[in-house]
């Protein structure tokens, strides 16, 4: 069994999620395009290990647009967060 890098399984899963999420949106900015092959490269894990965590590339860029969205919202949040008058 390999060893994990945290104190439990599920940090460590949770880890490798965000490092995964990381490399692809860094694989993206770069290239444009993602693949698990360029992913797995950056992470330093193998394509069958990313394999374990997404099923497809498709299911990869979800999760880093869905972070992207999360921090465009708390940026949105920051940024009007001192108006009153919507208008």
């Amino acid at each position: 069994m390999p060893k994990i890098e945290a104190p439990t399984l599920a940090q460590h899963r949770e880890q490798r999620r965000d490092a995964l999420v990381e490399a692809a949106t860094t694989v993206m900015r770069e290239s444009g395009t993602v693949t698990m092959a360029a992913v797995a490269e950056r992470t330093g894990l193998s394509r069958s290990a990313v394999y374990e965590y997404y099923r497809s590339a498709a299911d990869l860029i979800a999760d880093v647009v869905v972070d992207e969205l999360a921090a465009w919202i708390d940026h949105l949040a920051i940024a009007v967060e001192h108006v009153d008058d919507p208008l």
